[in-house]
């Protein structure tokens, strides 16, 4: 939400991510909301009403969410951007609200203020619609992108505005991050890489440096190797982005307006708030054109005072008003390579991102600054931040099954944490000064830290940060611990030989904030007595459950072993194909068990109460699980297939089977259809040949005694061959060649036609061929 546009992913069961489209069917939203006397107005509707309806108009809420309202350098960031609003404070927390103007509410004395985090909400519904509506799912869970330097408040009022959009937050991760955990899923190849993520975007700039590596973590119980994405140092300049270029472009336009003659004399237009606004619209436009082209016409119809302005721009022009900008990008790259330990021959590629990217000035810059290092566009630029955050979000959840990745990450910046005395005046020697790291910068999220010491007076604990290279080290929370003072007037003390020990817990969560989540001040003395009288009543009161559990133990599996040899002496009549074998081991399982518990049972009335038992409720229970899967495995075993009918090789109708009546023509002839070299195997085969027909005659032929087959008498005028009407086989001469040629009955036994010009038909059982 800090940028010109937005851009949001959406990943549901089943289905790849996708990028959800505004009403207007773009891809890319405009970050913007419009409040109208009768409606409030999104996208670039919005952004139209924005020159007429200044103070009511908002294109980037992000920048005001944690803020103080009497934040010097907020109101000179308004000034610089030609914006305004009604600018107040939330009474309980001081923080950025704005009143609307125009609008009353209920009364004429009334004033309708929204926090930030309203508007941000807001948005964020809106975003949440965009997606319900389109993919027809409903949208509970997100992953939302924030800039590396976004502070504690900042972060908590942009889950406070997610929370009021109904939406719950996975995870707050940085927009480089984002993207580089998206380039992680198709890089080229597996080897260990550094790579810089260079991020124009509309407000600032970014800078990362990832190292990817492959590692083995353990997942589910089982080791795999995973891509390790570790965010090494980052780095933001917001005094540099894209519509700070539009503005510069304004600005050199404006200063072309008031150079015309009818204007001389006149106040500058740099302070109509008015015509600026329209002039930074119409800069970016030029701008794009100025990416291809050398210069450009612009032209602006009644700008102000009713003229029209009309001029033309060249890129050089352009790019000697932004020379300060410029210059800005190199210095981030040197602070980043710093901060990271690195030098620029240790980087293996660049990455670019966001639209301020595509003005050549800023490609050529970059070139020089990383030594003509090739940069890379392997990611779209506008989307890759989008599928990177709905990626890290289905690694978060439960609903999906991606390939995982394991990341690094944390604040760019330490947090410190200094204990003072409570108390005033306190005597040289009573007093107390600690300062110490919590955590360094890049300390992944999710870690946790402990600080422990010794002392006997309360305490103030100081948590301390920065969050950006010009920002001084601020307090942004302050905690007391008290009731320290005085302990050894409590009588449980009074013999105490030490001071308290105190044990102060921080963990740095999956948002970016700190969570104090314990502080404990105890005796050391009677610590080791706790333990030492832990290690005997422990054991005491793990036998006392057990003789609580073991009857209802007992009565449970008494009844499971009388069910399960029940179900399994009845499972023949309802599963006929479970064998008798098969059941019988499984009941020797049981009484095997049945057994096993009989055994301890009786043993154990003869233990005395204070030893260990002999056996656990969850002991018996584990072997009460593994018999019941053992009987519904047994009782799932599906009926075995039929076997396959084969069927025997056709042969012709008057084939022998006898090898000794063959001549040698027909056997090697026949030896080689079935593929076989051996005479007596061939023999036997034949044997079987014979046998399978006689023994099945309505699969062939009829085989008389003499091993060869035989077929009836053909019939007349439909008669049927054979006895009880059973189809036959029909022989015919062929008057041409006077070969055999063989004709079957239909199955209602009628003869086909033969070699007369009519058509055979095959039986559907058995089909005679001369080719195998």
């Amino acid at each position: 939400l800090e940028e010109e546009l937005f851009k949001a992913a959406i990943i549901s069961p089943g289905k790849s991510f996708q990028i959800v489209e505004n009403t207007a069917s773009k891809r890319k939203t405009p970050t913007s909301i419009s409040f109208q006397p009768r409606e409030r107005i999104f996208e670039a509707d919005a952004v139209a009403k924005k020159s007429r309806s200044i103070e009511n108009t908002f294109l980037y809420i992000q920048k005001f969410l944690g803020r103080y309202a009497n934040d010097s350098s907020l109101s000179s960031t308004l000034e610089g951007l030609y914006d305004k609003y009604l600018l107040t404070a939330e009474e309980e927390r001081g923080t950025c609200a704005f009143e609307l103007a125009d609008f009353k509410f209920r009364d004429e004395e009334s004033k309708v203020v929204l926090a930030s985090e309203e508007i941000a909400g807001m948005q964020l519904r809106h975003v949440k619609m965009l997606a319900e509506r389109q993919f027809k799912v409903q949208v509970k869970d997100v992953v939302l992108t924030v800039p590396p330097n976004l502070n504690f408040a900042g972060r908590r009022a942009l889950l406070d505005a997610a929370e009021l959009a109904g939406l719950n937050t996975l995870a707050l991760v940085s927009e480089n991050t984002a993207a580089a955990t998206y380039f992680s899923i198709n890089r080229e190849n597996n080897a260990s890489q550094t790579i810089l993520f260079v991020n124009l975007g509309a407000h600032s700039l970014k800078l990362s440096l990832i190292s990817y590596q492959e590692v083995n973590v353990t997942i589910e119980r089982k080791p795999r190797f995973v891509t390790s994405v570790t965010v090494l140092a980052e780095e933001i300049d917001e005094n540099v982005g894209g519509y700070l270029f539009d503005v510069r472009l304004a600005e050199l336009l404006a200063d072309s307006f008031d150079k015309l003659p009818e204007r001389k004399g006149k106040e500058s237009l740099r302070t109509i708030r008015k015509a600026m606004l329209r002039l930074i619209r119409e800069s970016q436009r030029v701008k794009e054109v100025l990416s291809s082209n050398k210069e450009t016409p612009v032209y602006v119809e009644n700008l102000h005072d009713g003229i029209d302005f009309k001029t033309v721009v060249q890129r050089t022009t352009f790019e000697e008003k932004c020379q300060d900008l410029f210059a800005r990008i190199p210095a981030a790259i040197e602070r980043l390579l710093t901060t990271a330990g690195k030098t620029v021959s240790e980087i293996d590629g660049v990455e670019l991102l966001g639209g301020g990217l595509r003005v050549p000035k800023v490609q050529a810059i970059l070139g020089e600054a990383l030594k003509g290092k090739e940069l890379g566009a392997h990611l779209n630029g506008d989307e890759a931040m989008a599928f990177g955050a709905a990626f890290i979000a289905a690694n978060l959840s439960v609903s999906f099954k991606v390939r995982p990745v394991h990341l690094v990450d944390g604040l760019s910046f330490p947090v410190r944490i200094v204990l003072k005395n409570l108390e005033e005046g306190l005597a040289e020697g009573e007093t107390l000064s600690k300062n110490s790291t919590l955590f360094a910068p890049k300390t992944r999220f999710g870690t946790r830290k402990s600080l422990a010491f010794h002392y006997d007076r309360d305490l103030t604990a100081q948590f301390l940060t920065r969050f950006g290279v010009d920002e001084e080290e601020k307090v942004f929370a302050e905690v007391n611990l008290t009731n320290i003072t005085g302990f050894r007037e409590n009588p449980a003390f009074a013999n105490a030989t030490t001071s308290p020990k105190i044990s102060i817990g921080v963990r740095l969560n999956n948002y970016g904030l700190l969570a104090l989540e314990d502080v404990e001040a105890y005796i050391e003395d009677f610590g080791k007595r706790l333990k030492q009288m832990t290690k005997i009543i422990d054991p005491v009161l793990r036998r006392v459950e057990q003789i609580r559990q073991r009857p209802q133990v007992i009565e449970e599996a008494t009844k499971t072993f009388e069910d399960l040899i029940k179900k399994l002496r009845a499972l023949p009549e309802a599963k006929p194909w479970i064998t008798e074998g098969m059941i019988d081991t499984v009941l020797k399982v049981v009484n095997d068990t049945s057994e096993w518990l009989n055994g301890k049972i009786a043993e154990q009335k003869e233990r005395p109460a204070y030893e260990e038992p002999l056996f656990t409720a969850a002991e018996v229970k584990s072997r009460l699980q593994s018999l019941k899967y053992s009987y519904n495995y047994l009782k799932n075993t599906p009926r075995p297939k039929p076997p396959k009918k084969t069927k025997p090789p056709p042969f012709p109708a008057n084939m022998t089977f006898d090898v000794d009546k063959m001549d040698n023509a027909t056997k090697v002839e026949w030896m080689n259809k079935l593929n076989m070299t051996n005479e007596t195997q061939f023999a036997e085969f034949m044997q079987a040949m014979k046998a399978y027909y006689q023994a099945n005659p309505q699969n062939g032929s009829n085989t008389n005694s003499n091993g060869e087959q035989s077929t009836p008498e053909q019939g007349t005028n439909g008669e049927q061959g054979g006895e009880s009407g059973q189809s036959g086989e029909s022989q015919s001469n062929d008057q041409g060649n006077g070969d055999n040629q063989n004709t079957q009955n239909n199955e209602n036994g009628q003869q086909n036609e033969g070699d007369q010009g009519g058509e055979k038909k095959p039986d559907d059982d058995s089909q005679r061929h001369t080719e195998f």
